[in-house]
């Protein structure tokens, strides 16, 4: 189960990073800057049975994290993305 939560956990934050939906990895952030919002995303993996699941959960997700307005859809490319990340790899 550990060996599958850090499968998934890389997969997601694989996902996150390339769309560094706040800036922070491009102006010189940590690489781990969005590790707790990935960890709180895996968290809920059950709960994403489709994409609009996973943009739903992200956009829950970022909107508590940074209080930006993150909506669905919004959200849609990087959950898609994740969507599909944790449907080949959970």
């Amino acid at each position: 189960m550990e060996n599958n939560y850090k499968v998934l956990f890389d997969a997601v934050k694989c996902v996150i990073d390339a769309w560094d939906p706040m800036a922070l990895l491009k102006s010189g952030a940590p690489k781990d800057e969005y590790e707790s919002e990935v960890a709180q995303i895996v968290a809920r993996a059950k709960e994403i049975r489709s994409e609009a699941d996973a943009a739903r959960v992200l956009s829950e997700v970022m909107k508590m994290s940074f209080g930006e307005a993150f909506t669905p859809d919004s959200c849609a490319e990087a959950g898609k993305a994740i969507f599909e990340k944790m449907r080949s790899n959970y």
